[in-house]
This record gives C-alpha cells, structure tokens and sequence, in this order.
C-alpha cells in the first residue's frame, strides 16, 4: 500500500445514504484511484458475472442480486462504506423489474437477525465477519473492501437463491426499499435491553441443551458429527494454506534476491555472462508468476472459499443447536407431563382404597383424615388444571418440533448440494491456477535452454 493512490480507494461523499436518485449514484467512484468506476446501472457488472436479461431469468431463476460500487460517506458522527444492491426480478411482490438501493455492512447485520428471528430452523447463511482490530485500522483500504463486497454479495446471492429466504417480507424490505422506509422498518429491531435479555436467555437454554444431550435425535445428531468432521477437515486446509502462504511470500522475495545476485555475478564471468543473465531472466519471470499467483491466492484466501465455509459450517451448527433446543423443551415437557399424571393417579387411587379396620390403633384420626383428604383434593384440583395445559403445551411444542425438523431436513438437503458445488469449484480453481503457473514457469526455464542451444 505504499502508492497513495491505492490508499484513497474511494470517492468520499459528504453526504449520507439520504440520496435517492439512481444518478446521484452513477456519479460516485469514476476518477482515478477509487476502488471500481461506477459502471452505468444498466450494465449490472462489478463482480464478474454473467450478464442475466429478465426473459433469461425467466429459464435460470427468477430473482437475481448483485454486490457492487461501494462508496465511502464521511458524516459528522461516523465514516461508513455502502454498497449498491440491484435486483433484477420478474417476481410480482416486487415494484419492479429492477430495483436499486444502498446498504451498508449493519443493514446486511439487521437482515440477518431478522431472518434467525422469524426462521429460527432454517440455515441461513453467513455474513462476512466484523473486522478485527488490524483490520479496522486499515478497513477503508482497497483489499478489505473488496473482500467484504464479495462476502456479501454471495450471502445475498445464498439468500436469493433460497425458495423460502427469497419471500421472507424483510428480504423484500432490504432489497427495495428506499433509505427513509427501510429505517422505519429497521426501528423495529429488539432495543439494547430486549437483546441483552436475550442473550442471557440464549445462554440458559445453551445450558439447558447440553443437559438435555441425551435427548439428541440420532438422524440429526449424526449430521452434527459430520459437520464437526468437516469444520475440522476445512479448517487444518485452512490453516496449512495460511502457512503456505506466508512461505511462498519469502519464496518471492529470495528469489528476486538470488536473481539481483545472478546478474551481479555475470558481470564477473564475460564468458557464460549470457548463460547466467539467462537464468537471472528465468528466475526472475517465475518469481513474478509465483507473486500473482500470491495476489490471487491472498484475495481468495480472504475473501471466499475456506474461510468462508467454515463460517457456514457454522451456520449450520446454529441451526442444528436451535433444533436441539426444542428437543429439549419438548423432552422437558414430556417428563413434566408424565410424572403429573403419574402423581394423579397414585392420588385418584389412593382415595379409592378401603381403610383398614383390623388395625384401629394404627388409623389416623378423624381430624388428620380429614386435613389428608382436603391436601389429597387440592393437589387433584391443581393436577386436573395443569395436565390439560401441559398436554396443549406438548402437542404444540410436537407440531414446533417436526416443522424444525421439516425445514432442516430440506434446508441440508440444500446445503450438500450447495457445498458439493462450491467445494469442487474451489479445488479446481485451485488446481487451474497452479497449472498454468507451473506451465508459464516451464516456459521460462525452457527459453534458457532453447536460447543456449
């Protein structure tokens, strides 16, 4: 980042997202220097896509987002980045066709709450993370924007391309509305004292699923093995292709250091000078290989597929411990429901049993029979209140239960089709780019020998 112009990536706009004309954003990040020049709305290309026409959607799909053209807004309170959310869509719920608005990284915050909040058992999928403290000292540079709008762009393409995510009503809010409606819709979040609560009653049932293991459905405690397996799997990937990156970055450097050395020395040997300033050329050209090779790998390594995945992972793992939370509660209830109705009986029963005359020094007194049988009658009347709610309870936590597991068994489905595809796409992207580094590589060390031929 040592070239000014790669530090001011974006065009500054003084103003805040209160701008609601599609010029007003056509106008932003066309000079030198900024991190995209805004492309004209009809274009629909930042992200390297293919072009999708509505009678095309038609065939493929029948909505379809895109991530792109951030901008940065310097207010009195606060400096934040935006993005430029398009639609294009043939779906009558939405006004039309096309819809283009602005959001930035807390508005894709609140559209994910919101759907954890009202489709608690079905997966939804990732955000980027928050940045660190690292990055938020350096999260106006040109790297960590571009990560972020790739990240999000494909949590909206994820949430699209889902047939019950797509039509939830604060999906269709966050991709049409204007700045003015979609914050009245966003002051309707939970306050800070409902969100606390929250948590801290999130934290109790975490609590109360781990008691209640033994409850675990073995269809879904099975996948939830497979996950962890995976998560585990992906993450050593993940942190040995960190360690390779950092020892290639030393590669790239010694190798230009050995290069600078080689032509050093030819200048003492006029009789091979021309072999050694060859193979000077030759290391120097697969350095340069290997350091866009570095620059691809470091972009996707940031901004896409392991790192990203076990973010899903994780998603899924959050779906599945929501289902397990109503496991519990249904296995609470059911054990709750059991003993009152074991304790009705064992009282019904009781009042039915003759007393036993042949013993008359051991019967109680008239007064103690009598104090036992109101205590009997009470407990009855309060078991012959609570059962019937118990069993209304239960009936609607079974109906909650198998939704949940309805939805899951669907949305899984889903997701290892959606994994099988991306994880093979990544590999063998991959796979292509060493190819052709190894191949260019080849290249030059084969114009060393043709040339001393």
């Amino acid at each position: 980042m040592g070239d000014e112009k790669d530090i001011a990536v974006l065009e500054v706009s003084s103003h805040s997202q209160s701008v609601t004309s599609l010029s007003d954003f056509t106008r932003s990040l066309s000079f030198e220097g900024s991190v995209i020049a805004s492309p004209s709305i009809e274009s629909f290309s930042t992200i390297a896509d293919q072009e999708a026409s509505i009678a095309d959607l038609e065939v493929i799909k029948d909505i379809h987002t895109k991530v792109d053209n951030p901008q940065k807004h310097v207010d009195p309170l606060e400096s934040y980045i935006s993005f430029r959310v398009t639609t294009k869509t043939t779906r009558s719920e939405f006004p039309d066709t096309e819809c283009i608005v602005r959001r930035r990284y807390t508005d894709f915050v609140w559209l994910h709450n919101k759907l954890v909040e009202t489709l608690p058992s079905r997966i939804i999928p990732p955000l980027p993370e928050k940045h660190s403290l690292l990055e938020h000292l350096n999260r106006y540079s040109k790297e960590f924007i571009l990560c972020r709008m790739k990240l999000l762009d494909q949590f909206l393409k994820r949430v699209a391309s889902h047939p019950v995510l797509s039509v939830n009503s604060h999906v269709i809010v966050f991709l049409t509305a204007k700045l003015t409606e979609f914050s009245l819709h966003k002051k309707h979040s939970p306050s800070l004292l409902n969100k606390m609560s929250e948590s801290f009653y999130n934290l109790t049932n975490i609590y109360t699923t781990t008691m209640s293991s033994r409850h675990h459905n073995s269809e879904f405690q099975q996948f939830s093995d497979y996950i962890s397996n995976l998560y585990e799997k992906i993450s050593t990937f993940e942190k040995i292709g960190t360690r390779l990156l950092k020892e290639r970055k030393d590669y790239v450097t010694e190798a230009h250091q050995f290069s600078a050395a080689l032509n050093t020395w030819a200048g003492y040997e006029p009789q091979i000078c021309s072999t050694i300033r060859q193979v000077s050329k030759a290391v120097d050209s697969t350095a340069s290989l290997h350091k866009s090779l570095l620059i691809d790998a470091f972009h996707e390594h940031n901004s896409h597929p392991m790192k990203d995945y076990l973010l899903y992972i994780d998603a899924v793992k959050q779906v599945l411990a929501r289902r397990d939370l109503i496991q519990a509660e249904y296995d609470i209830l059911g054990e709750d429901l059991q003993k009152k109705t074991a304790e009705k009986d064992q009282l019904t029963n009781r009042d039915r049993e003759p007393s036993n005359s042949a013993t008359p020094a051991a019967a109680p007194t008239t007064s103690s029979l009598s104090l036992w049988k109101s205590t009997d009658e009470d407990r009855l009347e309060k078991l012959s209140v609570a059962i019937p709610k118990l069993t209304s309870q239960l009936e609607m936590c079974d109906e909650k239960l198998q939704t949940a597991n309805n939805h899951l068994r669907t949305d899984m489905e889903r997701w290892r089709l959606e994994k099988k595809n991306d994880l093979k796409k990544i590999l063998l992207k991959i796979a292509d780019q060493q190819i052709a580094y190894y191949q260019q590589s080849l290249n030059s060390w084969e114009g060393v020998l043709s040339n001393m031929n």
